[in-house]
């Protein structure tokens, strides 16, 4: 039937955004963008204006990563 077709294809798109999720590290990712983001929040990483760039620079560089991958999730999701 129709329904049952349907609820294949959704398992198929959950089945390939968990295998993304994996292949981009995306909770890795996400853990590592909250630690630099707490490392942000701290003012004596300011008193080192060069280590606060670097770390302002990987905040900026996963976040990228992950809108990337919550855009083509979503993008698998409006599919369906």
């Amino acid at each position: 039937t129709e329904i049952t077709s349907i609820n294949e294809e959704l398992k198929d798109q959950v089945k390939k955004i968990e295998a993304l999720r994996g292949f981009f590290d995306v909770d890795k990712k996400q853990s590592q963008l909250d630690e630099l983001k707490e490392k942000l929040n701290n003012p004596k990483l300011w008193d080192d204006p060069k280590l606060a760039q670097e770390v302002n620079k990987e905040k900026v560089y996963l976040e990228k990563e992950l809108i990337f991958f919550y855009k083509l999730e979503q993008s698998i999701n409006d599919s369906v």
